[in-house]
């Protein structure tokens, strides 16, 4: 199992929230490249998943904390996350500014 890397499968609300900050920086900045700039750095760290990603923290809420979550923090975004290490999957759950109180809506 050394070297196995994890399979990466993102829910379909985490794929909206990035159409949304899409949306948002292409909107803010009427500059397509901004967008594209920044939802392809939030992928690019997604992907990244799939290599150790027990090395990002658990996020503190006990709730949360207790169901396994952890967190990837990428800019100014939190992405929640939970391994699955019996079927080698990593699943994105959502993407939220940091911002956000993302807790309450886990």
């Amino acid at each position: 199992m050394l070297n196995e890397n994890y399979t990466v499968e993102i829910y379909p609300l985490a794929i909206e929230d990035l159409d949304n900050i899409y949306k948002y920086y292409f909107e803010e900045s009427c500059e397509e490249s901004i967008a594209i700039k920044v939802v392809g750095e939030l992928k690019k760290a997604i992907l990244g998943l799939s290599y150790i990603p027990k090395s990002h923290p658990l996020v503190r809420e006990r709730r949360l904390k207790k169901d396994g979550f952890r967190k990837l923090i990428c800019n100014d975004y939190v992405i929640p996350f939970l391994i699955d290490d019996e079927k080698m999957i990593v699943s994105v759950v959502r993407v939220f500014h940091g911002k956000m109180n993302y807790q309450k809506y886990l």
